[in-house]
């Protein structure tokens, strides 16, 4: 989705590509973590994904949704609660099961 390519990826153990960018392996296990190079700057949750979502252009219209929800204080909240069950809503199960 990203034809542009400003959009990269690290995976959780990637600890060196985490640590250049002042994120905590269980902080990138906890949720989404999003750091913007040009600005240095570091969001994460709910905020993590309004980033992608204005980067994208086909995720665009879910945008004002998370913005929404960031900025009336449960976007975090639903953001944690889909987190904490993400393996229920996928047919891949947990690492070590």
């Amino acid at each position: 989705m990203d034809a542009r390519g400003r959009i990269g990826f690290s995976p959780v153990s990637d600890a060196a590509g985490l640590a250049r960018c002042g994120i905590s392996p269980e902080a990138a296990c906890n949720r989404a973590q999003v750091y913007v190079v040009p600005t240095g700057r570091r969001y994460e949750g709910i905020h993590a994904l309004l980033q992608v979502a204005r980067t994208l252009p086909l995720l665009w219209p879910l945008a004002p949704v998370f913005w929404l929800a960031a900025r009336l204080g449960f976007g975090q909240a639903a953001y944690d609660w889909f987190a904490r069950r993400r393996y229920l809503f996928s047919r891949r199960l947990p690492p070590g099961q």
